[in-house]
Protein backbone atom coordinates (compact mmCIF):
# COMPACT_ATOMS: atom_id res chain seq x y z
CA UNK A 1 0.00 0.00 0.00
CA UNK A 2 1.20 3.51 -0.82
CA UNK A 3 0.23 6.81 0.77
CA UNK A 4 -1.92 7.53 -2.31
CA UNK A 5 -3.71 4.18 -1.77
CA UNK A 6 -4.31 5.09 1.88
CA UNK A 7 -5.68 8.50 0.91
CA UNK A 8 -8.02 6.95 -1.67
CA UNK A 9 -9.32 4.56 0.99
CA UNK A 10 -9.88 7.41 3.46
CA UNK A 11 -11.78 9.40 0.83
CA UNK A 12 -14.13 6.41 0.42
CA UNK A 13 -15.13 6.70 4.11
CA UNK A 14 -17.32 9.25 5.91
CA UNK A 15 -15.08 12.27 6.67
CA UNK A 16 -16.34 12.59 10.26
CA UNK A 17 -15.77 8.91 11.12
CA UNK A 18 -13.03 8.23 13.68
CA UNK A 19 -9.89 6.59 12.28
CA UNK A 20 -8.90 3.81 14.67
CA UNK A 21 -5.59 1.99 14.26
CA UNK A 22 -5.37 -1.47 15.80
CA UNK A 23 -2.41 -3.72 16.54
CA UNK A 24 -2.28 -7.26 17.91
CA UNK A 25 -2.46 -5.61 21.35
CA UNK A 26 -5.76 -3.88 20.52
CA UNK A 27 -6.75 -0.41 19.37
CA UNK A 28 -4.39 2.54 19.67
CA UNK A 29 -6.14 4.86 22.08
CA UNK A 30 -7.81 8.15 21.34
CA UNK A 31 -5.43 11.06 21.48
CA UNK A 32 -2.78 9.65 19.14
CA UNK A 33 -1.62 11.99 16.44
CA UNK A 34 0.29 11.79 13.21
CA UNK A 35 3.59 13.26 14.28
CA UNK A 36 5.83 12.68 11.27
CA UNK A 37 5.87 11.43 7.69
CA UNK A 38 9.15 10.27 6.17
CA UNK A 39 10.21 9.34 2.66
CA UNK A 40 13.21 7.00 2.80
CA UNK A 41 15.38 6.02 -0.17
CA UNK A 42 16.98 2.74 0.86
CA UNK A 43 20.01 1.08 -0.69
CA UNK A 44 20.88 -2.29 0.80
CA UNK A 45 23.02 -5.36 0.45
CA UNK A 46 21.86 -8.66 1.91
CA UNK A 47 24.00 -11.39 3.45
CA UNK A 48 24.13 -13.15 0.08
CA UNK A 49 25.69 -10.09 -1.58
CA UNK A 50 22.56 -9.06 -3.53
CA UNK A 51 22.01 -5.28 -3.69
CA UNK A 52 18.66 -3.58 -4.01
CA UNK A 53 17.07 -0.19 -3.61
CA UNK A 54 13.55 1.01 -2.95
CA UNK A 55 11.56 3.81 -1.39
CA UNK A 56 9.57 3.51 1.82
CA UNK A 57 7.18 5.97 3.37
CA UNK A 58 6.69 5.91 7.12
CA UNK A 59 3.99 7.53 9.17
CA UNK A 60 4.81 7.91 12.84
CA UNK A 61 1.95 7.87 15.32
CA UNK A 62 2.55 9.51 18.70
CA UNK A 63 0.70 7.88 21.58
CA UNK A 64 -1.34 10.36 23.55
CA UNK A 65 -4.12 10.80 26.02
CA UNK A 66 -7.18 12.31 24.44
CA UNK A 67 -10.91 12.04 24.14
CA UNK A 68 -11.27 11.30 20.45
CA UNK A 69 -9.50 9.70 17.53
CA UNK A 70 -8.53 11.73 14.48
CA UNK A 71 -11.31 11.63 11.93
CA UNK A 72 -10.82 10.09 8.49
CA UNK A 73 -11.29 13.56 6.97
CA UNK A 74 -8.79 15.31 9.29
CA UNK A 75 -6.27 12.51 8.70
CA UNK A 76 -6.70 12.87 4.93
CA UNK A 77 -6.11 16.64 5.19
CA UNK A 78 -2.89 16.10 7.18
CA UNK A 79 -1.64 13.61 4.60
CA UNK A 80 -2.62 15.84 1.65
CA UNK A 81 -0.84 18.82 3.22
CA UNK A 82 2.25 16.66 3.70
CA UNK A 83 2.12 15.51 0.06
CA UNK A 84 2.10 19.13 -1.13
CA UNK A 85 5.27 19.80 0.87
CA UNK A 86 7.00 16.50 -0.02
CA UNK A 87 5.59 14.94 -3.22
CA UNK A 88 7.95 11.94 -2.83
CA UNK A 89 5.65 10.64 -0.09
CA UNK A 90 3.09 9.54 -2.69
CA UNK A 91 4.38 6.24 -4.03
CA UNK A 92 6.72 4.41 -1.64
CA UNK A 93 5.65 1.32 0.31
CA UNK A 94 3.79 2.53 3.39
CA UNK A 95 4.60 1.49 6.93
CA UNK A 96 3.75 2.91 10.35
CA UNK A 97 5.85 3.53 13.43
CA UNK A 98 4.22 3.43 16.83
CA UNK A 99 5.32 2.89 20.42
CA UNK A 100 2.79 2.22 23.19
CA UNK A 101 3.48 4.91 25.79
CA UNK A 102 6.00 6.35 23.29
CA UNK A 103 8.67 3.81 24.31
CA UNK A 104 9.94 0.87 22.27
CA UNK A 105 9.21 2.08 18.74
CA UNK A 106 7.91 -0.67 16.45
CA UNK A 107 7.35 -0.89 12.72
CA UNK A 108 3.96 -1.98 11.37
CA UNK A 109 2.61 -2.90 7.96
CA UNK A 110 -0.92 -1.59 7.26
CA UNK A 111 -3.91 -3.39 5.82
CA UNK A 112 -6.69 -1.79 3.79
CA UNK A 113 -8.87 0.46 6.01
CA UNK A 114 -12.36 -0.98 6.60
CA UNK A 115 -15.63 0.33 7.96
CA UNK A 116 -16.25 -1.26 11.37
CA UNK A 117 -19.12 -0.39 13.70
CA UNK A 118 -19.14 3.39 13.31
CA UNK A 119 -15.44 3.97 12.67
CA UNK A 120 -12.76 3.41 10.06
CA UNK A 121 -10.39 0.70 11.22
CA UNK A 122 -6.86 0.21 9.97
CA UNK A 123 -5.12 -2.89 11.22
CA UNK A 124 -1.37 -2.68 11.67
CA UNK A 125 0.65 -5.90 11.68
CA UNK A 126 4.13 -6.01 13.20
CA UNK A 127 6.90 -6.43 10.69
CA UNK A 128 9.57 -9.05 11.22
CA UNK A 129 13.19 -9.69 10.34
CA UNK A 130 13.98 -12.02 7.48
CA UNK A 131 16.95 -13.39 5.62
CA UNK A 132 16.40 -11.77 2.25
CA UNK A 133 19.02 -13.93 0.54
CA UNK A 134 17.18 -17.08 1.65
CA UNK A 135 13.80 -15.62 0.66
CA UNK A 136 15.16 -14.63 -2.76
CA UNK A 137 16.62 -18.08 -3.40
CA UNK A 138 13.51 -19.87 -2.13
CA UNK A 139 15.35 -21.84 0.53
CA UNK A 140 14.33 -22.07 4.17
CA UNK A 141 17.73 -23.31 5.36
CA UNK A 142 19.16 -19.80 5.59
CA UNK A 143 21.72 -18.05 3.48
CA UNK A 144 24.81 -19.38 5.20
CA UNK A 145 24.38 -23.12 4.68
CA UNK A 146 27.26 -25.31 3.53
CA UNK A 147 26.69 -24.64 -0.17
CA UNK A 148 25.66 -21.00 0.10
CA UNK A 149 27.78 -17.92 -0.48
CA UNK A 150 27.50 -15.63 2.49
CA UNK A 151 29.14 -12.57 3.99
Amino acid sequence: MTLNDFLDALHDQPAEAPLVFTTSEGPIGAGYHITELKSLDIKSIDCGGRTSDWTEVQIQLLDGAGRSHLSAGKSAKILEHSLKAIPDLAEGELSFEYAPGNNGLRRYIPTQPIWAEGHVEMRLAEDGAQCKAAAFSGTTAGCCGASARCC
